[in-house]
């Protein structure tokens, strides 16, 4: 008698699947934005003086600094996944454990923040 298959289930197909937070490599957040296509939530938590230094494209800003930073957070989609980064990515480090305890279920902080996205050669947006 053969044994019955068994089925593995992937983390976001387990009913018991654990919330993403990840930091991740300036390529890989690179690349991961442009696979997402149009269905991503970008956030730059820098301070609107280092905002107009520049930013990446489409990037949504929510200071982490500001006392509503909870409050403006939430207004995000928390079952999406969120890209997040800063100046060096220490601050949105902070920001994507803060998010995953108010239950967003995939977080992904840019290792080395925006300044390994310019190092890297990628475009910044003023």
């Amino acid at each position: 008698m053969q044994e019955p298959k068994k089925i593995e289930l992937t983390q976001k197909e387990s009913s018991t699947a654990q919330p993403i937070a990840k930091n991740i490599a300036v390529a890989d957040f690179k690349a991961a934005l442009e696979a997402a296509g149009p269905n991503f939530q970008l956030v730059d938590v820098r301070t609107p003086g280092e905002w107009a230094d520049g930013t990446l494209q489409n990037a949504q800003k929510i200071n982490w600094n500001d006392q509503a930073f909870d409050k403006n957070i939430q207004a995000l989609n928390k079952t999406q996944a969120v890209y997040v980064y800063c100046r060096s990515g220490a601050r949105s480090g902070r920001a994507m454990a803060r998010m995953q305890s108010l239950g967003f279920t995939e977080v992904y902080n840019l290792n080395g923040g925006i300044m390994a996205w310019q190092n890297a050669g990628y475009e910044v947006v003023k």
